[in-house]
């Protein structure tokens, strides 16, 4: 289990990821369904923190997913900036975990040889 000390990291790290099309702001959306399918996503993590939906429900911030992502309520750990369709990942560098789970994601997208430059 992956344990979060800091529950306020600095989104002190980057991945450029290439898309086939331009996203815009919808770029977040997208990402975070294709992160959802990966291993890596549903990683365990002790982490206090909660989120909560429209009826006030709690949702629990027990997947690396969760903590990077968010949840409603709860805004998660990651920013996402787009160029046209040069999409830049701001993550924290703890957990260590997080840069394994955007790695696999940016291979999910890029063809290889096809979108980086």
């Amino acid at each position: 289990m992956i344990t979060i000390q800091n529950i306020n990291p600095i989104l002190n790290k980057t991945i450029v990821i290439y898309a086939q099309k331009k996203l815009g702001v919808t770029a977040s959306v997208w990402l975070h369904e294709i992160a959802r399918k990966l291993e890596e996503y549903n990683w365990p993590i002790d982490c206090w923190q909660v989120g909560k939906d429209s009826a006030g429900n709690e949702i629990k911030i027990d997947r690396l997913g969760r903590f990077l992502f968010g949840v409603p309520g709860y805004d998660g750990h990651v920013r996402i900036v787009t160029n046209g369709p040069e999409i830049t990942i701001y993550y924290p560098s703890e957990p260590t975990e997080a840069e394994a789970l955007f790695n696999k994601l940016k291979s999910e997208i890029e063809i290889p040889n096809q979108l980086a430059p």
